[in-house]
């Protein structure tokens, strides 16, 4: 049995990791950093990193065609047409600069939900129809193909707005109905509802991840679990079983397991809250997939983590576990010149 385990969000920006790390103790991913083998490559966002363990290499793979096949009850959807992402999001102001926030903060409920649907449907009217899940994600069913690239929501969250605006032949289209979309949205009273109780806003919307299905994906892996309704949408759509974050993967298939928890806490730069889910993720995950290597249950052990700077790929067999002179390495030291 082998696992491909993706950590997003374990690396930080270089000057500042050791720092934030400079006290933990995090003896499993110590031992494990020690025993690998260790590579560095080009930085990618999460979500292109994971569309490529699917076999598609586009640097802006089809997010929302396979996220909207995530979704749950998305019954088939979407289709053969074209998806935009259309993410509400809360956009703040610091010293002056656009930030947008982490969209898991805003805790839509259902009844905001549908008043929002409500309100964006005739801004879309021209380019197709405006739908928002359950789940808080919103998406556009297009008419026609979007010629827009834009940062993925993860990419951008945490970062100046203003820096990562679309490009594209469309971008100056999509632009433009963001404002409209934000227009609406200020008039809405679920936005004074919410800042009346100190709740973030609902100000204006994030476009990402165009494009339709592909044909076919292929993949070395037998099972996904964790990764939320993008993983589970790609998993559907190669014919895999998926299993939420935290369910027991039991069994002896290959499997991706994605642990998000790190991502949101480090692109806020939330060095308390990020070194208490480091913890945790050292004991719950990390420590008892070393025990399984170690004791032969697990045949092979890669960890990837995506970053802003360099994507750390980790991998051991069971000879790497002998390797006794191979001292714990922090994780400041793995990644130093």
């Amino acid at each position: 049995m082998q696992v491909h385990l993706a950590l997003p969000g374990l690396l930080w920006p270089e000057r500042a990791l050791p720092d934030v790390v400079f006290d933990l103790d995090l003896p499993a991913l110590s031992w494990l950093l020690g025993r690998a083998r260790r590579r560095q490559s080009a930085p990618l966002p999460f979500e292109t990193w994971l569309a490529r363990r699917f076999g598609l290499e586009s640097d802006q793979p089809p997010a929302a065609a396979l996220r909207r096949l995530g979704e749950p009850g998305s019954n088939g959807e979407p289709g053969s047409g074209d998806w935009i992402c259309a993410d509400p999001v809360h956009l703040a102001f610091e010293h002056g600069h656009p930030l947008l926030a982490d969209p898991a903060a805003l805790d839509l409920q259902a009844d905001e939900i549908a008043e929002i649907a409500v309100a964006l449907a005739p801004t879309f009217s021209t380019v197709g129809k405006f739908s928002l899940q359950a789940s808080g994600h919103g998406y556009v069913a297009l008419a026609a193909p979007a010629a827009i690239l834009a940062a993925p929501l993860s990419t951008a969250v945490g970062r100046g707005a203003a820096m990562l605006l679309p490009r594209g032949d469309d971008a100056a289209r999509w632009v433009r109905l963001a404002n409209e979309a934000q227009i609406a949205l200020h008039a809405l009273e679920l936005n004074q509802r919410r800042e009346a109780a100190g709740r973030p806003t609902i100000n204006t919307l994030w476009f990402w991840g165009s494009g339709r299905l592909p044909d076919a994906l292929t993949t070395p892996y037998q099972k996904v679990g964790g990764g939320g309704t993008l993983a589970r949408g790609l998993a559907r759509h190669a014919g895999l079983p998926w299993q939420a974050a935290g369910d027991s993967m039991t069994g002896n298939s290959d499997t991706l397991l994605i642990d998000d928890r790190l991502l949101a806490p480090a692109r806020q730069l939330d060095a308390g809250a990020w070194r208490h889910a480091m913890l945790a993720l050292d004991r719950e995950v990390l420590a008892p997939l070393a025990a399984d290597l170690r004791r032969g249950r697990l045949g092979q052990l890669t960890i990837s983590a995506p970053g802003d700077e360099t994507t750390l790929d980790l991998e051991l067999g069971r000879s790497d576990t002998l390797r006794f002179w191979r001292r714990p390495r922090s994780l400041a030291d793995a990644l130093a010149p």
